[in-house]
């Protein structure tokens, strides 16, 4: 059978693994050793294809909405369904991550995806627009559960150092996707003529990356067994709901971070290329091209931001510099000149982008991991998507019903811009308060590897306190 097949073909690997990483009397386990880098070369690429079929329909945005004669409003249902199942689904993905581990939810996620993207294809190749909701759906439930384990099995392995690296390598990886996907996909298009072909190129990205989750869960299994042959692994203690309790203050003021910042960052993403094509005088190649810089700086950077603030600490100043840059930039776009040649002035807006979602990304999750316990990291990781995507899910409507009400000024696009400056505002006192906050409990978060003035459980003793006053 496939599974006897199968099981022999991870028996065989694990032998080459034996073989390269010694015997189990040897002094260090897998996650102890170097071998720690071949499963996150995996991990980096398991999110790979949701990231590329993410952003496919807001780089065809002018196009779809031609073929299917729809409103932007319409439009934007492939986000707000897309990001619906994402207001629970990471908090119940979460759960059942921690409840039934993470190898398993990470393969049920992925097929989720890869279903989801082949119903979009087929619903782009009849052209049956509501197909194509019931597809970006699909897609978002496994979407953010998937990057849920992903964070939960980086956590896993690199725990005890070089945390803030690994996260932002996966980040990386994962955002070339999107940067691969901003370059090909108007080019497929074009060559093409067919709107169907670029979600088909996205279909084949989700295959890869679920491949990349088998040989990952593989590897996993292999390292528990190392450590369990040798009794030697500190067993995890059994999640209770009772321990959703202990999270500490500072986990929910990164939380209210991250709603103040991410909602409005990829609401704009979602419609930047119209945006460029109407009110700058961007052709959609030209658009996607100069779009797939934002993610193309944070494939470069996010890994060295991660490193220096493993290295150096500091990491919630460079949150609060991070912060300022959406509230700055929102404000300059709104307030540009609208031409009918293509305006280099966006271009500089793009790369602020760049520089935001490089510094807050590579921050954020190392963060989240350092103040939660482990046996509730999967769950607390759920809670900030779930309500990161409650607001994504409604902000595109009310950003689509804005724009088509004021179409005559700035192509629609001015009361938007001033609409996600004025929410980008409630980032930068979050930012000084987390300063504050983590001043309070020994400046844990600011700190570098090795500097760390306590352990977590005094962490989250002080942090308890804070909320019981």
């Amino acid at each position: 059978s496939i599974k006897l097949i199968l099981e022999r073909i991870e028996k065989s690997y694990h032998e080459f693994l034996d073989k390269y990483l010694g015997p189990d009397d040897s002094m260090l386990l897998p996650r102890e050793t170097n071998f720690r880098w071949i499963p996150l070369f995996f991990c980096c690429f398991l999110s790979f294809g949701t990231y590329y079929g993410h952003d496919t329909p807001a780089l065809l945005q002018t196009e779809i909405q031609r073929v299917f004669d729809i409103t932007t409003t319409r439009f934007n249902l492939l986000f707000s369904f897309f990001y619906l199942p994402c207001i629970i689904m990471p908090f119940l993905g979460g759960l059942l991550t921690d409840k039934m581990g993470i190898r398993t939810g990470m393969f049920l996620f992925s097929i989720l995806i890869l279903l989801g993207q082949a119903l979009v294809t087929y619903g782009m190749s009849n052209l049956s627009f509501e197909l194509m909701i019931v597809g970006r759906f699909l897609h978002g439930l496994g979407h953010d559960c998937l990057l849920v384990g992903k964070k939960a099995i980086i956590a896993k392995w690199f725990l005890k150092g070089e945390i803030a690296f690994a996260m932002g390598l996966g980040l990386c990886i994962s955002r070339l996707g999107s940067s691969l996907g901003s370059y090909t996909t108007p080019r497929i298009y074009m060559v093409t003529e067919d709107l169907s072909y670029p979600f088909l190129v996205g279909v084949y990205t989700c295959i890869f990356s679920t491949i990349c989750v088998l040989i990952l869960n593989s590897v996993d299994r292999y390292a528990d067994m190392k450590e369990l042959k040798r009794s030697l692994s500190h067993m995890k203690e059994d999640f209770e709901m009772s321990d959703l309790k202990r999270f500490p203050f500072i986990y929910y003021l990164l939380l209210m971070s991250c709603l103040s910042l991410y909602p409005v960052f990829f609401s704009f993403m979602n419609n930047a290329s119209d945006m460029m094509v109407h009110r700058f005088g961007f052709d959609l190649r030209s658009a996607g091209s100069y779009i797939s810089i934002v993610y193309s700086m944070s494939t470069l950077m996010t890994p060295l931001i991660g490193l220096f603030a493993d290295k150096y600490g500091r990491k919630l100043y460079i949150i609060l510099f991070a912060s300022m840059i959406p509230f700055l930039t929102h404000f300059y776009i709104a307030f540009l000149e609208d031409t009918e040649e293509p305006n280099e002035n966006m271009v500089i807006a793009l790369v602020a982008f760049g520089l935001f979602y490089s510094c807050y990304a590579s921050i954020l999750w190392p963060c989240i991991t350092a103040v939660v316990m482990e046996k509730v990291r999967a769950t607390a990781y759920g809670i900030v998507i779930s309500l990161e995507n409650l607001l994504l899910t409604i902000l595109p409507l009310i950003v689509g019903r804005i724009h088509d009400l004021s179409l005559e000024i700035s192509s629609g696009y001015f009361f938007v811009e001033i609409l996600y400056g004025t929410l980008s505002v409630l980032g930068i006192f979050i930012a000084v308060w987390l300063i504050k906050e983590d001043k309070n409990i020994g400046e844990t978060l600011n700190a570098r590897i090795g500097e760390v003035k306590q352990d977590n459980e005094l962490l989250l003793t002080q942090a308890i306190k804070n909320i019981q006053m």
